[in-house]
């Protein structure tokens, strides 16, 4: 045998070595995931792992694959798990899925707690945000194969790319659906669905939009063992003690299920649901009286109704009792800590594995582990009533904390509101954010085996008290790096102002403004405004970038010249406009360029108006390609209100002299004569107007109020803000409307609030309708 022939099959040899390693490593980045559909069907799909944590790895998959099914089974391909009894593995479906749209809809599944992680898991990397598919790229595609087995990769074609969708041919079967287009290694789309002979998928471009907007930064740790050495984070104590002395328990951060099944329980206990919780401590005891006596000498705070009870030698250990519900929470806020919010209560109380009672599942009635059962009618409660805290020894919870039933009922952080399951939150969930009542969780000494189950509920009024009514505290725990500071909850430690770099420009060259983290009251007080603007909530950002101008004509123009798109009302042939016969009408032939229908804007001089009778879609389309997204609608009230607090940011009542923004004004009056304006108010425009030619807010935002509705990313839901989540929140999962906000040149006063709603299908395209881009801050 030559040495060439030799040195040929070595090369060989080694080639297809190295390219079966490098097939290997990628069942480390993908997964299996199995969904239960409505009717009991199941679908499988694929999913890539697009980040890495210590304790929790985050899936990205299309939406299509997980409807229906909030928990679905994960199946690494990877099998190197910790622990093989918590086979199968599932994960969380984050808010934000967007599982009606089977084309384009994404959705991100976690899959949290170390025991459920293999070792070597890792996150995908994707191409670079700037590589654009043109077409002709042959390109390997990974799914599952349909008669059996668990994956498999197979190569297809990129036989073309429009915007942000690939064709893949031939077509893939619909196991691959969520699974990873990839070229060189690295992640450029995402398969979605087949339409006849071909696949489709979506760009990664559209992947990486996506996961910026529900808060996901891919990447991570390469593995979960290299993330292991070194870990520099200080571990979280077991136990601590409180200011006021009162040792406290962990509940380390997990997943939990909350509530009853329908069949167990009362109807406020439904549906069942799994909640998130981050890190927490809660006091081991509920609050004693030699405790309190404490906190009424410090604070000279009035002592509770029956305290001339109290033998203190006999009851200092023993819970204190009539506390109205502000009367707990002084006592926590003086002891550096707060009220538990109920769902901490819960998970404290049940943990992980849906117990009926802190104990288990069973309920002893020999009075073995709670203090329950007594008899109403003595007025002796201190005496012959209450029992010393930690007197059951039995009756612990999973995490060591006693008398989560029995004993007296423990006042919570939360309103109560009988349906509030239905709508809560999936992540550290804090209650309505307003009632007229207080829960109140765990039963007491007077209570029967039904009340001190972990998920019974009872709703109190705050300011009332009663013999068998206590409290205990919580308080946020914090994992600090070493070395650093530790008194803000790592989710709070965000860039602050003066950090940040200067404002950054996406691909069409807008000038953007830092809008900066903070706090505000989103919606109208009561008496203000209509009903989808309730209840007024607090609403906490992080910085983003925000367009400085409406998306111009020239910038819309350079958009449509560089990719060939074609815009709803140019597909669809029309747009709803004011035409030239004054009446609000479907103008057939009107789009962007030709708002209404027959002159250009180019050809009237209107290359810097804002640009109009686009789509929602549309503007999606266009922030998605200048390297950004469209704002969410907290954001885009946030940085419209600029620190204002007023109906309208530039103050209240008719702006004069001042010019504010483009308005249905009284040049409007003079050609509609039946429009409703605002009164004394000269802008100069008819309609459009340049973008940035009037007064700026405090941030310097340009044309927040008028010239044209702005399209934001959230769906539509009128109830949406009684339960919105208090940070960073992204609107409803799903919904028929999208928001568009701000006002037009066409609009009246009342509808140029900055609290106003409005709502339109996402194929809406009108005359009176624009947009701007937002970014996050890297």
């Amino acid at each position: 045998m030559s040495l060439i022939f030799l040195l040929i099959v070595l090369l060989v040899f080694c080639y297809v070595n190295a390219w079966a390693r490098d097939v290997e490593n990628l069942k480390h980045g993908v997964v299996k995931i199995i969904a239960e559909a409505s009717g009991g069907s199941r679908q499988i799909g694929a999913g890539i792992v697009v980040r890495v944590e210590q304790d929790a790895v985050y899936i990205a998959t299309a939406g299509h694959v997980i409807a229906g099914d909030r928990r679905p089974e994960v199946t690494f391909f990877s099998k190197n798990i910790i622990a093989s009894e918590h086979d199968p593995v599932r994960g969380s479906v984050l808010p934000g899925a967007q599982v009606a749209d089977d084309l384009r809809g994404l959705a991100v599944v976690a899959v949290r707690g170390r025991e459920n992680i293999p070792n070597d898991v890792r996150a995908l990397v994707f191409e670079s945000s700037a590589t654009l598919m043109s077409g002709g790229e042959k390109a390997l595609v990974i799914g599952h194969p349909g008669g059996g087995g668990e994956w498999t990769i197979v190569q297809r074609d990129i036989s073309n790319r429009v915007v942000h969708d690939l064709m893949l041919d031939p077509g893939v079967a619909p196991r691959f659906s969520g699974g990873p287009i990839m070229l060189n290694d690295k992640v450029v789309g995402v398969v979605m669905s087949n339409r006849g002979e071909f696949g489709l998928g979506i760009t990664h471009n559209s992947v990486l939009n996506y996961l910026e907007g529900i808060g996901i930064k891919p990447g991570g740790a390469t593995s979960r063992a290299k993330k292991k050495a070194p870990d520099t984070h200080k571990p979280l104590p077991q136990t601590k003690t409180g200011k006021d002395g009162a040792p406290m328990v962990l509940v380390p951060a997990s997943e939990f299920t909350m509530g009853s099944s329908e069949g167990e329980g009362e109807e406020d206990e439904y549906p069942d649901h799994l909640v998130y919780l981050d890190n927490f401590y809660l006091d081991q005891y509920e609050v004693t009286v030699e405790q309190y006596r404490h906190f009424m000498k410090a604070k000279n705070h009035p002592a509770p109704k029956i305290w001339n009870q109290v033998v203190l030698k006999r009851d200092a250990q023993k819970p204190v009792v009539s506390v109205n519900w502000q009367d707990s929470h002084d006592y926590c806020e003086w002891a550096g800590k707060r009220l538990p919010t109920e769902a901490e209560w819960e998970k404290a109380a049940r943990g992980t594995d849906k117990r009926t009672y802190p104990w288990g599942w069973d309920f002893n009635d020999q009075l073995s582990q709670a203090n329950w059962g007594g008899n109403w009618a003595s007025g002796k409660w201190y005496e012959e009533k209450l029992k010393k805290v930690g007197s059951y020894e039995q009756g612990k919870s999973p995490y060591g904390a006693y008398d989560m039933a029995g004993n007296v009922s423990e006042w919570v952080q939360d309103w109560y509101r009988e349906d509030y399951y239905d709508r809560s939150p999936r992540e550290n969930p804090r209650g309505p954010l307003s009632g007229k009542k207080k829960v109140q969780r765990g039963g007491s000494w007077r209570d029967f085996a039904s009340f001190p189950r972990t998920a019974d509920r009872n709703g109190r009024d705050p300011t009332g008290w009663d013999s068998s009514e206590g409290f205990r505290c919580a308080q946020d725990a914090i994992v600090a790096e070493e070395g650093s500071p530790s008194t803000l909850p790592v989710h709070l430690k965000k860039h602050s102002s003066n950090s940040l770099s200067t404002t950054p420009a996406g691909n069409d060259g807008a000038s953007v403004v830092l809008v900066p983290a903070g706090k505000f009251m989103m919606g109208s007080p009561d008496g203000e405004g209509a009903m989808d603007e309730h209840p007024q909530h607090l609403v906490e950002l992080d910085a983003f970038y925000m367009d400085k101008h409406e998306v111009t004509n020239q910038q819309f123009q350079k958009f449509v010249e560089t990719t060939e798109y074609r815009t709803t009302a140019k597909r669809k042939g029309s747009a709803y406009g004011y035409s030239v016969e004054n009446e609000w009408k479907d103008i057939a032939g009107a789009n962007w360029r030709q708002p209404e229908g027959e002159t250009s804007v180019f050809s009237s001089g209107r290359g810097m108006h804002t640009v109009v009778a686009v789509s929602w879609e549309d503007a999606m389309v266009y922030c998605s390609w200048a390297g950004k997204r469209l704002p969410t609608e907290a954001e885009w009230e946030y940085a419209a209100r600029a620190g204002t607090t007023s109906a309208y940011w530039m103050g209240t009542g008719s702006p004069g002299s001042r010019k504010v923004g483009n308005l249905a004004d009284e040049i409007v009056k003079q050609q509609f004569t039946n429009w409703v304006i605002v009164g004394g108010y000269e802008d100069g425009h008819l309609r459009t107007a340049p973008v940035g030619i009037f007064e700026a807010n405090r941030w310097g935002l340009f044309d927040m109020t008028g010239n044209a509705w702005e399209w934001v990313a959230d769906w539509y839901d009128a109830e949406y803000y009684g339960k919105s989540l208090r940070r960073n929140p992204h609107g409803p999962d799903k919904g028929e409307y999208r928001v568009f906000r701000g006002g037009s040149w066409s609009d009246k006063p009342e509808d140029l609030r900055v609290a106003n709603r409005e709502k339109g299908v996402v194929s809406l395209r009108r005359a009176t309708n624009g947009f701007r881009c937002a970014q996050d801050v890297r």
